[in-house]
């Protein structure tokens, strides 16, 4: 049963990553690029530089540098010299990222979300969600 479990899990998570880059190609942009803007736009009031998204994301620098460099040559990040220390660099969202995720945003919940909702009550869809906090709570204590 508990291995039953893992394998679903995996295999949801991975099926979900296809289908979120299928889509999110059609706009131009990958999952990845999608989760950072995403997180800027939540933070844009806030001071965000490469190590915040490398501890948000449990990524290493190497791919957080890359990811962020493609984000920049789009036009969708700007990197500003931090004043309070000169060896970090503060990540700002663009005018035109904050387009570009309202966009994403249109096309998840239209192509993704509405589809994997369908057939559930928003009650059992919402149960459903808070028992994967949970699970995800728990998991984090072991």
């Amino acid at each position: 049963m508990e291995r039953n479990f893992i394998k679903l899990i995996k295999a949801i998570k991975k099926d979900m990553d296809v289908k979120l880059n299928q889509i999110l190609s059609k706009v131009d942009i990958t999952c990845s690029q999608y989760y950072i803007l995403a997180y800027l736009k939540e933070h844009k009031n806030e001071t965000i530089n490469q190590k915040d998204i490398e501890e948000e994301f449990d990524l290493k620098n190497p791919t957080v540098t890359g990811l962020l460099d493609r984000l920049e040559n789009k036009g969708y990040i700007e990197r500003q010299r931090s004043i309070e220390d000169s060896r970090r660099k503060n990540i700002l969202i663009t005018k035109g990222a904050l387009k570009k995720v309202s966009e994403c945003e249109k096309t998840l919940k239209e192509e993704f979300f509405d589809v994997v909702k369908k057939d559930f009550k928003e009650e059992e869809y919402n149960n459903l969600v808070e028992l994967l906090n949970i699970i995800d709570g728990n998991i984090k204590k072991v």
